[in-house]
């Protein structure tokens, strides 16, 4: 994505943020008085990555009223199948987690492996036996256009404002492709885990969850 497009969305995003925290606004005034309770409510930006910079940025066109009980975070998506770098992957999780508490910004972690998970052609590529990850069994852990493995898919697209070309959709209920995510989660979940026990208890709302699906699962 080209740096124009990706400042075209955020000032998208702002503007749309900014609408919500007005009305936000005007609700919390008439209801003030009613309610006694400070249980915080969270408006997520979501971002490529977390950084120091991104927060700054996010904060300095953003306000919100200091001590509010809207807070204002961050939220990115993780994709443990789309690299084949584990380490990595649980690096970058890390320093996005110790950015929040460094800079007192609520985060929200979402890891995904349904929609972006190019990197495990052993999972996916049954027809190619001249590439990489070639098996003929790997038709089980692709969806099907009818109730026959023959007709098992070989590419689909996203029309994510742009046509994107991608690899045929996981069966996900596939054993193979569900033992692979559950692989993934068991490194992962726990370094999240990890990082928010060790908060202190004033910290602990810095973490706003975690959601393991892409767009398939409704919070």
């Amino acid at each position: 994505m080209n740096t124009w497009t990706h400042r075209l969305r955020l000032a998208i995003t702002f503007a749309i943020l900014l609408a919500m925290i007005s009305s936000s606004r005007a609700a919390d005034l008439d209801t003030a008085d009613s309610e006694s309770d400070s249980t915080p409510q969270y408006l997520l930006v979501n971002v490529r990555k977390v950084t120091r910079e991104v927060i700054d940025e996010i904060r300095g066109k953003i306000r919100t009223a200091t001590g509010g009980h809207i807070r204002l975070g961050v939220a990115c998506i993780y994709s443990y199948l789309a690299r084949d770098n584990d380490e990595q992957l649980v690096a970058e999780i890390r320093d996005a987690l110790r950015t929040a508490e460094q800079t007192d910004t609520p985060i929200y972690i979402q890891i995904e492996g349904e929609v972006w998970w190019q990197a495990r052609p052993d999972l996916w590529n049954w027809w190619e036996p001249d590439k990489p990850g070639f098996d003929p069994r790997n038709r089980q852990n692709v969806e099907w256009s009818s109730w026959d493995s023959c007709d098992a898919l070989k590419i689909a697209w996203l029309d994510w404002g742009r046509q994107m070309r991608m690899v045929p959709p996981p069966n996900l209920m596939s054993p193979r492709y569900r033992a692979v995510c559950h692989e993934k989660m068991r490194v992962i979940v726990p370094e999240i885990v990890s990082w928010w026990k060790q908060l202190p208890e004033s910290k602990k709302d810095l973490f706003v969850g975690l959601k393991c699906l892409h767009d398939l699962l409704n919070d």
